[in-house]
């Protein structure tokens, strides 16, 4: 998947302009980064690949690219 695909992925999850999404974004100022969303987006994740997040790794989320290094983390890695 591409960066750009993920990143309509998460921005349309969030309720926001993908085109906001930067590495250093932070997720808890976007006004769409509550627990109905997250919850939303582990589901996502979960289902297109496979991906299972602890809540550790959810609560550690503090910018845009912890998302993007999650994947990677978890073996789906995302191309530009």
């Amino acid at each position: 998947m591409t960066r750009l695909e993920f990143k309509t992925i998460v921005g349309k999850i969030i309720e926001t302009d993908p085109a906001r999404l930067a590495a250093d974004t932070e997720l808890r100022k976007l006004g769409g980064f509550d627990s109905l969303n997250i919850l939303t987006l582990m589901i996502e994740l979960d289902e297109r690949f496979e991906i299972r997040l602890e809540p550790e790794e959810v609560a550690a989320l503090k910018v845009y690219g912890d998302l993007e290094r999650l994947m990677a983390a978890h073996g789906a890695p995302l191309t530009d």
